[in-house]
């Protein structure tokens, strides 16, 4: 590897107890599977070098507690940026940054951010704030992270209700169901009673009209009906004698 890529550097040489130097090294890329071998290395200074981005595995780097990266050219930060989850010092001063990546909320840790000399979104400038001191640099961390923190729950919103709208029209592309009939329940309750009915009439005129009347079950359905008459009679001529008293 180039010395440009980090290759002819060799790392344990810079490393000074837990802080490793990689300042003014002219990198153009992060030597990432080197840098993850010295996971001692919690502090790393690799400012005033040409990175113009950083590779997706630099997010697998998660002992780092200390990041400096001033004085590049980085024009974007890795998606994941927000595994660096360890972090609280990190310097991007004087780089081409627009905006940070969502994942920046989940760092958790972060104590100190410096983002001065980024052409930053106007809104993200407003909130990181100037800088120019101690105070000023630990601000920047707690509203720049509350900020990331807004913005991962509005598209977390945004994204559910996405998915609530893709799911209602699937359901309503579903093939209707066939009407219940509600009433065919009591329509077979009223055929079997109308063939009851049937039956009992198709008897009664037997044991009225024909020879069977002298049996004994034709006996007792002409007694039960003589029975059911008189009282029907008796009902009606009750209901006369009301009439008549109410119109008294």
């Amino acid at each position: 590897m180039s010395r440009g890529g980090g290759k002819g550097l060799s790392l344990k040489d810079k490393l000074d107890g837990n802080e490793l130097d990689l300042s003014l090294c002219d990198l153009n890329e992060v030597p990432v599977r080197e840098l993850a071998a010295l996971p001692k290395a919690t502090i790393l200074d690799l400012s005033c070098n040409n990175l113009i981005s950083l590779p997706s595995d630099f997010c697998s780097l998660m002992h780092l507690v200390k990041l400096d990266l001033s004085k590049n050219r980085l024009q974007q930060l890795p998606l994941d940026f927000g595994r660096l989850v360890n972090l609280q010092h990190l310097d991007l001063l004087n780089n081409r940054l627009v905006t940070l990546p969502v994942s920046f909320a989940q760092l958790k840790n972060l104590k100190w951010l410096d983002l001065k000399d980024n052409p930053l979104d106007p809104v993200l400038a407003k909130v990181a704030g100037d800088c120019l001191d101690e105070k000023q640099c630990k601000q920047a961390a707690v509203k720049v992270l509350q900020h990331m923190r807004a913005i991962q729950s509005e598209q977390d919103r945004q994204r559910q209700r996405k998915l609530q709208a893709e799911r209602e029209p699937a359901s309503g592309s579903r093939p209707a169901q066939p009407p219940r009939h509600k009433h065919s329940w009591s329509r077979s309750v009223l055929r079997v009673l109308l063939f009851v009915l049937f039956c009992v009439l198709c008897t009664l005129a037997a044991c009225k009209l024909t020879e069977l009347q002298r049996q004994p079950l034709c006996v007792s359905v002409n007694t039960l009906y003589e029975d059911v008459l008189a009282a029907l009679q008796n009902h009606k001529t009750l209901q006369n004698m009301l009439q008549q008293n109410s119109q008294q």
